[in-house]
């Protein structure tokens, strides 16, 4: 289920430049690829913190350690509301950054689309923190399921409305085709702290 589960992020998180292509046109790739830079530099630097906790997670759970679980769960929630009002917060010096690093004028930015990377990148962050304590516990059905059906949804949402819509419209979907997993994957981990302690 581990490397299905990988298979299916690989397809989600790394297709969104074929799409753009294909869908819209080569010349939007490297747009794409701007905002994605610099949406994702905090991404990167937490997606590196998290690989350690995988392990220490699993043992903690083999220890019966729940207390310290939770408190962990508990510290990644509210992680993950901090991260999205920063990516929030970043979206009005966009502009500026992308003056700064590309050259004034280079990129027109869009304030829509920098709101879209900012979700996007807050959203596959915090299910990277909730699959972090999911797989260290060996909850994978949910992840599977929605993974699955997350894929299925961002291919047929963007075949239907991509005449309809502008190249960002990858990056909504992107955005909204991992909620499902991140509602249902929170309830699963508040249910199992939960029954867990309740049995202790």
């Amino acid at each position: 289920l581990f490397f299905l589960c990988q298979i299916l992020y690989m397809i989600i998180a790394n297709t969104n430049e074929f799409f753009i292509t294909n869908l819209y046109g080569a010349q939007y790739t490297a747009e794409y690829t701007f905002y994605y830079k610099l949406s994702t530099i905090g991404t990167m630097i937490v997606s590196l913190a998290l690989t350690p906790i995988w392990s220490i997670v699993t043992k903690a759970q083999a220890e019966g350690n729940y207390q310290w679980l939770l408190k962990l769960f508990n510290y990644i929630k509210l992680g993950g509301v901090g991260i999205l009002f920063l990516q929030l917060a970043t979206v009005p010096c966009i502009p500026w950054l992308m003056d700064l690093w590309l050259g004034k004028g280079v990129v027109d930015v869009s304030y829509i689309t920098s709101i879209a990377f900012a979700l996007f990148s807050a959203s596959f962050l915090y299910s990277g923190m909730l699959s972090t304590i999911a797989n260290g516990l060996a909850m994978m059905k949910i992840q599977t399921i929605t993974y699955i059906i997350a894929v299925v949804l961002k291919v047929v949402l963007l075949l239907l409305f991509n005449t309809l819509t502008n190249w960002d419209f990858v990056v909504w979907v992107n955005m909204v085709i991992l909620l499902p997993y991140i509602v249902f994957q929170q309830l699963a981990l508040n249910r199992y702290f939960k029954n867990c302690l309740k049995i202790k």
